[in-house]
């Protein structure tokens, strides 16, 4: 029995050790990864394709996500703002009216002397030429779009 012990240990090491030498060859370079299926999940990692730019030394960031002609002449943008936690935003007067439409967050829009809670899914309209103040008044960025109607 004690002869059989060690020729037991060497045959197994024997044989492990010639698996794993058999698979260092067996590799070999495939290239590159082949492109992804249709319809798969694009990658997150890539940039937005309209950046966001910061309001001065504002705590905010706005965008223009949508421009384009509308009928009679008139032009029609879409705007995304993002407000800091608990910040102000003032934004100038629009040149024509708009809807305010808070995406997220909980905040108030003060236009001109009229005060308006906003609520997500609340839109509310905005006469042109008045200056805007957003106020967030939560501990997360709110999201808020602003569909504007600009008539030449």
């Amino acid at each position: 029995m004690r002869i059989t012990l060690p020729c037991g240990s060497i045959a197994l090491v024997l044989a492990v050790s010639g698996l794993a030498w058999g698979q260092e060859g067996s590799h070999s370079d495939t290239g590159p990864l082949p492109p992804p299926p249709p319809g798969a999940a694009a990658y997150v990692g890539r940039p937005a394709a309209i950046p966001f730019e910061r309001l001065g030394t504002q705590d905010g960031s706005i965008r223009t996500i949508f421009q384009g002609q509308g009928p009679d002449s008139s032009n029609t943008e879409i705007r995304e703002v993002i407000i800091g936690a608990r910040a102000l935003v003032r934004l100038d007067p629009l040149p024509g009216p708009a809807l305010v439409d808070l995406r997220s967050g909980e905040g108030s829009l003060q236009a001109g002397d009229r005060s308006i809670r906003l609520e997500v899914s609340n839109v509310i309209a905005v006469a042109s030429g008045v200056p805007l103040e957003f106020r967030n008044s939560s501990d997360v960025p709110s999201v808020l779009r602003i569909y504007l109607v600009e008539v030449r």
